[in-house]
């Protein structure tokens, strides 16, 4: 079974996202035009370089009409099972919701338990010598983490980036029931 049939079969139909709105390659979508773009921000004017010697087979330019923005073309790895599930935001927040309501028929609660736990107990803080609002006390797990940031707040989250694509989901920790009652106001048919 290849890696999208499994992750279709096993995680995507039993969460009643639709499996015919995802994909990991661009060939899974009829109109990839549907898809939202890739942008990064250039910082300077030598921007445009540094990304050009970074990826140099990405075709990468500047936008016309944005001199401070950069356009990344439409991209596959072969390696997409690291972060390239093209997905709608509201599959993604069905997933989301499964993991912040401690598991479901997909994922025991105990499964859910042992992400969350520290790896090795690690607590690695940002490196950032100048920066005023350095983080601190984050927790490394198998995917999630817990946050404790300037203000005293624990934050649960998760982030990750590809070129031209980051996401960051954090949930202040004392808010995490309402974000649950939010979810719930869906549709429940949904994707």
């Amino acid at each position: 079974m290849s890696y999208i049939d499994y992750v279709e079969a096993k995680i995507l139909k039993p969460l009643g996202i639709d499996n015919n709105k995802i994909g990991v390659r661009l060939a899974d979508f009829s109109n990839i035009e549907d898809l939202v773009q890739h942008y990064v921000y250039a910082y300077n004017e030598f921007s445009l370089e540094v990304w050009h010697e970074k990826l140099p087979k990405f075709n990468i330019a500047k936008i016309s009409d944005f001199p401070t923005w950069l356009q990344i073309p439409f991209y596959e790895f072969s390696i997409y099972p690291a972060g390239v599930l093209r997905m709608s935001a509201r599959s993604r927040a069905t997933c989301l919701q499964m993991f912040l309501n401690n598991g479901s028929s997909i994922l025991r609660h105990q499964s859910i338990v042992e992400m969350r736990r520290p790896i090795d107990d690690g607590l690695i803080p940002y490196y950032s010598p100048n920066s005023a609002d350095q983080l601190a006390n984050v927790d490394v797990r198998l995917d999630w983490y817990w946050l404790m940031k300037n203000n005293g707040r624990r934050y649960f989250g998760h982030e990750g980036s590809m070129p031209g694509v980051t996401h960051s989901k954090e949930t202040y920790e004392t808010v995490m029931n309402i974000y649950m009652s939010l979810f719930e106001c869906f549709d429940t048919d949904i994707m």
